[in-house]
């Protein structure tokens, strides 16, 4: 079941979760991930993509069957339109603040191991400075904001 509002879209199983969502004018507040068995709701004004996944409750569930996963509550991520120019956000809710410091680190050594690859390429090494990946407590936090002009470079290399 699905429904989406101005800023938010809910994803969820729970009849129950969807009606409060509905009942609430399509909006959940708090920074507290939904409860249950729904995905991960995010907010943004100028939303051109935007997802979640509930990775805990998918236990066992063929290819998807991981140690990380099981420990890693929610995650979500969305693709907007700024002021600024392209922006990247995705958060990750861990069960503990372990899990949250592996998923960090996993991030870091991805963008290290790619920048390596990259080599002297000026657009890339400008893309992965303004990368942000942070961690506090058991949430992980992906950002970045592409100016068009980095962006137009970008596209013009692939």
């Amino acid at each position: 079941l699905f429904s989406f509002g101005p800023e938010q879209t809910l994803v969820t199983s729970d009849l129950d979760l969807l009606q409060q969502f509905i009942d609430a004018g399509s909006q959940l507040s708090g920074t507290q991930p939904p409860t249950g068995d729904a995905l991960i709701v995010l907010k943004a004004s100028q939303a051109l993509v935007q997802g979640g996944l509930n990775p805990g409750g998918m236990s066992g569930a063929g290819p998807f069957d991981s140690s990380l996963l099981e420990n890693i509550d929610q995650l979500g991520g969305v693709v907007s339109e700024s002021a600024a120019g392209l922006s990247v956000y995705a958060k990750v809710f861990a069960r503990d603040d372990a899990t949250a410091s592996y998923v960090h680190n996993i991030l870091q050594g991805l963008v290290s191991l790619k920048a390596l690859d990259a080599g002297s390429d000026p657009a890339f090494n400008t893309l992965i400075s303004l990368l942000s990946i942070t961690s506090d407590g058991p949430e992980v936090t992906l950002d970045l904001t592409i100016p068009p002009e980095l962006a137009a470079d970008l596209v013009d290399e692939l």
